[in-house]
């Protein structure tokens, strides 16, 4: 019997006995000829007989320990009955009750029948409390137990709530931006192309005398790192894309893996992106992130000095978001490949893509190669990688032939594939095929085979041969074009970029220069955003053409949306003219994944992204456009251009209300400003353009915010281009009372942002940009009061909290010597010693920067106003005396 029921019986039981007693003291006044009341009696014995009857059917078949409490039981209920008995009889005689009774109950038993049932009632009653006072105790015990087990598996469930916490903090201080943005914007491969790679192993092998496995094999049972080599256009980032998401490269890597966990990262190389696109960081941070994401369980090990979940509250306050660091992540990655624990348990399968596009101020590709090598060492066979790259010497040098895929060998059947597909959907070519199937098919197969496995070339000729068919030419003339296209990739630019109408030439190279521009921009992916606002809209393009003919067409046009058929018209317009001029370098995607964030529903000639054929195509014009395109593009400024053609953008539609497209036009300014300053080729001109652009979006956006009134310039240009210091210092000298009241302070923390929220910075220009707002007369000691962009604290305040950051061991010295020379500077410009305590003090004297002692001396300049005693902390070491 469990407690709970054990405690119901003994209380019954305890109930019975306590009425026992009162029947036996009734039944004593009987035997001692006292005069109870006759009613009292028959009533006490009713009641016994009940209480009996009662309990003996509660506990069912007894326990040995109730065996004495059951035969009391049963004792007392006879005895109830037959006394009730007798009185029942008596109840209409004359006789007295009281001696009736007496004589009855002397009839059922004697006096010493009596005695012994009050000897047995009195023991049973003790037993019965020893046992209830055990079975209470086991009962606490066990909800103590299951007390202990609720807290302990509450615990647990905090502690993994925690632990969650600190992963998901991990991870989110890898994950950058443009993660995954290449490999999204590589074309998915076309239905039934590149599917022999799983099949055709022999005609790998044929390719390559020297290969030994072919590449599903590699998948399967092979190791180190396979190589897909290939000429600039020949598919290999369509090739790999194709691999990481097909099932069967997961299907045979699992079959490698065994019984360990399958951990499959990838990563795609992109030299025209930012630094983490391009750069080993980028490589080391993505794969991390990957890894990790699937193996929560290694974070422990591989972020030791970041592993602190007993710092994370479900309910409260939780660290601050970390900022990794390159060495951070790096000693991160190198712990994840030195563990012989985690290669106890998991297998690592790496794809990378486009390993000529590494680019790196300070490294080189061997250096890159070298870190490929020491994963393999390290790893004992559990890390296998796949890459691509051009066939550049280094890589055909370094890494191991027996291991390698020439592409262009390989795909002459998907291209054959995509020529008559192609073709196909042409109406003219149907009839060239009709009329004379032979030469027909000999004109594809001289495609094909011209193009020796680069689906670039293909693609641009089939662009050029389809004008020659919508002209209505033979098959003798399309030949002819043909044969007079190069083979070689950058001759066939030449050709193209040649064939362009003289008249149409200066516009089509400035249309490129504009691309390039455009592409330079760094352009975040942003979920849901205005496709209107996008930096390769058409509707950007649309203006291009207006701004060539006059540098200074936005400065005329009136802040005026216009019609849904207006917008229309000009995409129209903008699509014909790229796809006519460019003849194929320039491409147009669909978006279908944007809303367009305007007050007109849609525009269907705008749903496109203006994009380059192939990245071989911006690299061509680099070089062409900056060595043999001087004389047509003398005159046109492409960064000027990208400015005044957003700027138009923003004067000719509508802004729907809500935060995406306030946020979305804010982004885009940022951007421009951000970059306008990397290109270090600014000038006044530029600054006028971002006026004009910051005017026409305040003025915009003040049209759906009430409440815009408040948000100024310098929320703009000092959210990210806070240390556009010749920026800065030309708005300012323009017009000065910009930093005037709360704007002022505004200015001042947006341009604190690089140093107090370790984003990325130049230290120089941070501190310009810094002295150019505080000589302006802005107060680092006010409060800003209830303003909702920049808090409640003073900007000397906020430097100064800044420094108890966690996460300030973990940051690099650069920034150190940044933040200890904004203090040096604050407190020149009036910082409030009083704000200083002896912790900050502490930091100060544990990293003692080379400014240290200006900084301890500029403290001591202002401690007839500080409330601490300076003297006796700033003296406390001895080495700080004047």
């Amino acid at each position: 019997m469990d407690p709970a029921s054990a405690i119901g019986v003994a209380a019954s039981a305890i109930a019975f006995l306590e009425f026992t007693y009162k029947f036996m003291a009734a039944v004593h006044t009987i035997y001692d000829n006292r005069h109870p009341e006759y009613a009292s009696v028959e009533d006490t014995s009713r009641k016994m007989k009940e209480w009996s009857a009662a309990f003996i059917a509660q506990t069912g078949p007894p326990p040995l320990e109730q065996v004495p409490l059951v035969s009391l039981a049963n004792q007392c209920s006879i005895m109830a009955a037959d006394i009730i008995r007798k009185i029942e009889r008596t109840k209409s005689s004359k006789r007295n009750a009281i001696a009736v009774v007496l004589v009855a109950l002397r009839t059922v038993c004697s006096k010493s029948d009596i005695l012994k049932l009050q000897k047995d009632l009195d023991s049973c009653r003790a037993q019965l409390h020893l046992q209830l006072t055990m079975t209470q105790s086991a009962k606490a015990a066990q909800d103590i137990r299951r007390l202990e087990a609720s807290s302990n598996a509450l615990q647990d469930i905090l502690e993994e709530s925690q632990e969650c916490q600190n992963q998901a903090h991990i991870l989110r201080a890898l994950e950058f931006d443009v993660m995954g943005k290449r490999f999204d914007e590589i074309d998915t491969s076309a239905d039934g192309t590149f599917e022999w790679i799983f099949e055709d192993s022999a005609g790998q092998i044929d390719s390559n005398p020297r290969l030994e496995l072919g590449f599903k094999e590699w998948l399967q049972d092979g190791g180190g790192i396979f190589h897909i080599s290939g000429k600039p256009g020949s598919g290999k980032s369509t090739l790999m894309k194709f691999l990481c998401t097909h099932h069967k490269t997961m299907d045979r890597l699992k079959h490698w893996s065994g019984d360990k966990n399958l951990v499959f990262a990838s990563f795609f190389f992109w030299k025209p992106g930012n630094e983490l696109q391009r750069s080993l960081l980028g490589l080391v941070r993505t794969l991390l992130f990957h890894v990790v994401a699937q193996c929560r369980d290694i974070i422990p090990e591989v972020f030791k000095e970041f592993w602190q979940p007993s710092e994370y509250s479900v309910w409260g306050t939780n660290p601050p978001s970390l900022a990794l660091g390159s060495r951070e992540i790096m000693n991160a990655f190198n712990r994840l490949m030195n563990n012989e624990n985690v290669f106890a348990d998991h297998r690592f399968c790496f794809f990378i893509d486009g390993l000529d596009e590494f680019e790196e101020t300070y490294q080189t590709y061997t250096a890159l190669l070298n870190s490929l090598s020491d994963w393999m060492r390290l790893s004992q066979g559990c890390v296998k990688i796949c890459v691509s790259s051009r066939e550049l010497p280094i890589f055909l040098q370094r890494l191991d032939g027996r291991q390698r895929m020439r592409l262009q060998d390989l795909t002459q059947n998907d291209i054959k594939k995509i020529v008559q597909e192609t073709l196909d959907q042409e109406e003219r070519a149907v009839q060239l095929q009709t009329l004379n199937g032979y030469e027909w098919d000999e004109l594809r197969g001289e495609i094909v085979n011209k193009a020796e496995g680069v689906f670039l070339w293909v693609i641009l000729t089939l662009k050029a041969l389809s004008e020659g068919l919508h002209a209505a030419e033979s098959i003798r003339d399309l030949r002819r074009k043909l044969d007079s296209i190069p083979k070689e990739l950058r001759s066939f630019f030449n050709f193209i970029l040649d064939s362009i109408p003289e008249d149409q030439r200066k516009k089509a190279l400035c249309t490129l220069m504009f691309a390039m521009n455009q592409a330079q921009i760094r352009s975040p992916q942003l979920p849901g955003s205005c496709y209107l606002l996008e930096r390769a809209s058409p509707l950007l393009y649309s203006f291009l053409d207006e701004y060539i003919d006059d540098r200074d067409f936005v400065r005329n046009l009136a802040l005026q949306p216009t019609d849904a058929a207006d917008l229309e018209r000009r995409g129209v317009i903008a699509n014909a003219q790229i796809a006519g001029r460019c003849r194929g370098l320039l491409e147009l995607r669909r978006t279908e994944s944007y809303k367009s964030g305007t007050t007109i529903e849609d525009f269907d000639s705008l749903r496109y992204r203006v994009v380059f054929t192939h990245r071989s195509i911006p690299e061509f014009l680099d070089d062409h456009l900056s060595t043999g395109s001087q004389e047509l593009l003398a005159g046109f400024d492409a960064l000027d251009a990208c400015i005044q053609t957003f700027s138009a953008i923003v004067k000719t539609i509508s802004f729907l209300p809500g935060y995406e497209y306030r946020n979305r036009s804010k982004m885009r300014l940022s951007l421009l400003i951000d970059h306008v300053q990397r290109s270090r080729t600014c000038s006044t001109r530029h600054f006028e353009s971002l006026d004009e652009l910051d005017k026409a979006l305040y003025l915009r956006q003040s049209e759906i915010w009430d409440n815009f009134s408040d948000v100024s310039w310098l929320d703009f240009s000092s959210h990210i281009g806070c240390s556009f210091h010749e920026y800065v210092a030309w708005k300012v000298g323009k017009c000065p009372r910009i930093l005037q009241d709360l704007n002022g302070l505004e200015c001042l923390i947006h341009a604190l942002t690089p140093v107090v929220d370790k984003i990325r910075i130049e230290p120089e220009r941070v501190m310009k940009t810094l002295k150019t707002i505080l000589s302006a007369g802005v107060d680092v000691n006010r409060v800003p009061g209830n303003s909702r962009f920049i808090g409640h604290k003073a900007p000397w305040q906020i430097l100064l909290t800044s420094r108890r950051d966690s996460s300030w061991m973990y940051m690099e010295k650069p920034r150190r010597r940044c933040y200890w020379d904004c203090v040096e500077l604050f407190l020149e410009f009036g910082g409030d010693a009083s704000c200083v305590d002896e912790k900050w003090l502490d930091h100060l004297l544990d990293d003692n920067p080379g400014n240290a002692q200006k900084i301890l001396a500029l403290l001591r300049i202002t401690e007839q106003d500080n409330s601490v005693d300076m003297a006796g902390l700033i003296g406390r070491d001895g080495s700080t005396s004047d």
